[in-house]
């Protein structure tokens, strides 16, 4: 099974919550348990470019979709 490409455009930076989750659901929906490693990558990414902003909404992705990729809830959880 290859990698799949997902396509890279210049939007605004998401900064609503509900933007967030809205793109970690994308991700999860079509890069599935690769998710996690894409969106490190880009955060990566822009920790070594130097813009630290970019570096923050990759991290709030991520966990996102870790939230996203559990099993089951936990008791605590809240879901979305």
């Amino acid at each position: 099974m290859g990698r799949r490409k997902v396509e890279k455009r210049e939007l605004p930076a998401p900064t609503g919550e509900s933007e967030i989750w809205k793109i970690a659901a994308l991700l999860v929906n079509r890069l599935k348990i690769g998710a996690p490693a894409y969106a490190a990558r880009r955060g990566e990414h822009a920790r070594r470019n130097g813009d630290d902003a970019t570096r923050r909404i990759w991290m709030r992705i991520n966990a996102a979709i870790e939230e996203l990729l559990k099993a089951a809830p936990d008791e605590n959880d809240t879901v979305h």
